[in-house]
């Protein structure tokens, strides 16, 4: 028989917004910008929409909400959809948009300030790198009869002011030097441990003995701090679902355990009747879980009372 609970604690608070939790991200003072996005799966390109909101991350209260990248008239940039937060820092987000819809390449930054949503800076025709320090990496296309070349140089990442140019090799040293994205967010991310992980053995034995775990499949994603082990992993089950190309496939489950000494003190199903799998979908900042379930809730839970 499992000990289902040692001492069952509910989330600190969690956040639901109908659509798609698409991207959030931490500021400097720990309150957290979030991409959000509606009618994802929709044909209708006037009908999909990209908004940002922010969220106090003591109380999951909203600060914000409802802001969308426009030009100076009001128009929304890139048809209100071809738009994302490309990346945080101190107290500015900065959003992108794209070379054209449908074509990845992101292209352009608009800097605002993250208590009022105001704009601080932008820069239209530069597309982002990397960023370390006070500093952007960005680069420029450059005409070329052969060949797309590109013009590499530094922004004051508070301002936007152009400070120097670079070289080729000279950006690569700076992308060297800047930091990841769960280093630079100071969050730490789960390991998937798959048949051929080291790993992969004990956490079956730990999924197995300390949950309901039957049907895994693709691995367990581990987190481990201490004597506190988080613990996902994907169920298959016979419900049929379609995958993105119309083809059948068994639907999935994603469930997370908490598990406190060996003992669960929360569990959460992440996703239902999924056709594919879930990637990084919790993560660890300072001694708070974060997770979103079902793509449109986003759950932060304290891991120690």
């Amino acid at each position: 028989m499992l000990n289902i609970f040692k001492k069952k604690r509910p989330p600190v608070w969690s956040f639901q917004k109908e659509g798609t939790i698409w991207l959030s991200q931490f500021l400097e003072n720990g309150n957290l910008i979030v991409e959000h996005r509606t009618g994802a799966r929709r044909a209708v390109l006037n009908e999909r929409k990209v908004k940002f909101l922010s969220l106090d991350a003591n109380t999951g209260t909203t600060l914000w909400d409802d802001f969308m990248l426009t030009d100076e008239q009001g128009n929304e940039i890139g048809e209100g959809w071809w738009v994302g937060l490309e990346l945080v820092h101190k107290n500015l987000f900065y959003l992108h948009g794209y070379v054209a819809p449908r074509i990845p390449e992101h292209r352009g930054l608009w800097a605002f300030d993250a208590h009022s949503a105001k704009l601080v800076w932008k820069d239209e025709s530069v597309s982002f790198v990397a960023h370390a320090d006070d500093e952007l990496l960005v680069y420029r296309p450059a005409d070329s009869e052969s060949f797309a070349e590109r013009n590499y140089f530094i922004l004051n990442a508070l301002t936007g002011e152009k400070l120097r140019d670079v070289s080729t090799t000279e950006a690569d040293a700076f992308r060297d030097k800047s930091q990841d994205f769960a280093t630079a967010q100071g969050v730490t991310l789960p390991t998937r441990h798959n048949n051929f992980s080291p790993d992969f053995e004990r956490m079956k034995s730990l999924a197995e003995k300390r949950t309901s775990a039957k049907n895994v499949i693709a691995g367990y994603d581990c987190i481990e701090l201490d004597s506190v082990t988080l613990l996902g992993y994907h169920e298959q089950t016979d419900k049929m679902v379609l995958t993105q190309n119309g083809s059948p496939i068994k639907a999935l489950t994603y469930t997370l355990f908490v598990l406190e000494e060996g003992n669960m003190i929360h569990r959460d199903t992440l996703g239902e009747a999924m056709s594919g799998l879930l990637t990084d979908g919790f993560f660890v900042r300072g001694n708070r879980l974060y997770y979103t379930k079902n793509q449109d809730t986003l759950v932060a839970f304290d891991l120690s009372a």
